[in-house]
């Protein structure tokens, strides 16, 4: 019910929020995110003004707290979601949100109002799963005068049914299988494993980036740009390339936040990319197999970067690389599976093909062929759309220029096949997004 009230509140904001005069629009903005923030996350909203206030108190007090001490402020929100694994939505990109305007705020100077500063920490769009923006690249968009634009508004209407897509037809007919409560993964073979991986990686893959996809849509239909959070990751040939394509923005912000300083200070990467990676490990939470798929991760950029400072190069093709990479990415994901050392060693050794249950004990993927041929088909058509994306100038990914009424009206034909396709096609349930765990 709940979900309804926001969906009529967003509707009616959209409306308002283009037939009031411009200087009111970002006011229209604010009231829509405190009303859906009171009704989807209350406790993100809550935070949201206790941070605000916190960075607003009166007579300069703020401007005299210590910068190490404002900075754990701001984060103790994210990690007490991190430490107590609580399911309350969105403290934790609040707490990025707030953070992010600090330091950018910080480090140009510029006074913000608290108006400002509760406007963009209860960005409604962002809290639920990111992306983590920037105040910098919002701010101009507040400043101006924001005129509607139909080309904008469809593109968002496309990204919109593109992540119900994503969401309703792939990776809700493979969660069942990537949750794997029964522990059929235990009894897979070598390439049974392998293809469960694989298939986990999608369902990572088009659940997160749906809700990334929908928040991008919802905020163009206000006329407001933010950044994408992936870049077609499957294309990546290295492993400095899959993490420019993976999680940009929580990767880009841990760049500037943690792995600069860092590395400036002491003149080692490899400090400074073990400190990043361990960072973003944790961020999934604080268990040791985020701390194993760190140093996988870490172990492999190390590889790569001895590689390149002994000038070796192994000659592999450019189709070849990204194969790997995208193996690389896959086998990533036995760290999230396993509960037990036993269990992980068990995994591990089927990858390898070590310990593998014998024929009369092995099971096939516990997932139907309608539901596994459904899903696969539909990654098909997503990857089809994001490869052909800029072709046919359909900005999906950064919006450059007027969109032409020819290509608006391929975008409606698009957004309509998208619906269509996630009617006929979709799971029977509604899987919540596994990033709004985190």
């Amino acid at each position: 019910m709940s979900g309804a009230f926001a969906g009529l509140i967003l509707v009616i904001g959209l409306y308002l929020h283009w037939v009031v005069p411009w200087q009111r629009r970002n006011l229209v903005i604010l009231f829509i995110g405190l009303a859906i923030g009171s009704l989807l996350w209350p406790e993100a909203t809550v935070i949201a003004f206790a941070l605000v206030a916190l960075q607003s108190l009166p007579g300069g007090l703020s401007q005299a707290v210590p910068r190490w001490l404002m900075v754990a402020l701001l984060l103790s929100p994210l990690v007490f979601q991190k430490v107590w694994q609580t399911q309350a939505v969105g403290l934790s990109y609040v707490s990025f949100l707030a953070l992010a305007l600090y330091l950018d705020t910080q480090k140009s100077g510029e006074m913000v109002s608290w108006k400002d500063r509760l406007w963009f920490s209860s960005f409604f769009p962002l809290i639920p799963a990111g992306p983590i923006e920037r105040w910098s690249n919002v701010r101009p968009q507040l400043a101006t005068k924001r005129v509607f634009d139909r080309g904008l508004f469809v593109s968002g209407l496309l990204l919109i049914s593109l992540g119900i897509f994503k969401k309703v037809v792939i990776a809700d007919r493979l969660s069942d299988l990537a949750v794997d409560s029964q522990k059929d993964f235990l009894s897979y073979s070598g390439i049974g494993m392998w293809a469960y991986l694989g298939l986990c990686l999608i369902q990572i893959y088009c659940d997160f980036s749906a809700v990334i996809d929908l928040a991008r849509g919802v905020c163009r239909l206000f006329g407001i740009e933010v950044m994408d959070n992936f870049d077609r990751p499957y294309l990546a040939d290295s492993v400095q390339d899959i993490w420019q394509r993976w999680h940009i923005s929580l990767v880009s912000w841990l760049r500037e936040t943690v792995y600069n300083p860092i590395a400036l200070r002491t003149r080692s990467v490899t400090l400074a990319s073990a400190a990043v990676l361990l960072l973003v490990g944790l961020w999934h939470g604080v268990k040791w197999q985020m701390v194993l798929w760190a140093l996988y991760w870490l172990l492999l950029f190390w590889w790569a970067v001895f590689l390149r400072t002994k000038g070796w190069r192994l000659g592999i093709p450019l189709y070849g690389r990204r194969a790997l990479c995208v193996l690389a990415m896959a086998f990533s994901t036995v760290f999230m599976i396993p509960d037990s050392i036993s269990e992980l060693s068990s995994v591990v050794g089927r990858v390898f093909f070590v310990g593998v249950p014998s024929p009369t004990e092995q099971k096939t993927l516990s997932i139907s062929q309608v539901d596994l041929l459904i899903a696969i088909v539909g990654f098909s058509v997503v990857l089809v759309f994001e490869m052909f994306t800029a072709q046919l100038a359909v900005k999906y990914r950064s919006l450059g220029g007027a969109i032409s009424s020819r290509i608006q009206a391929l975008s409606i034909l698009l957004i309509i096949g998208f619906l269509f396709l996630t009617v006929a096609f979709g799971a029977s349930r509604w899987v919540n997004f596994v990033y709004m765990r985190y």
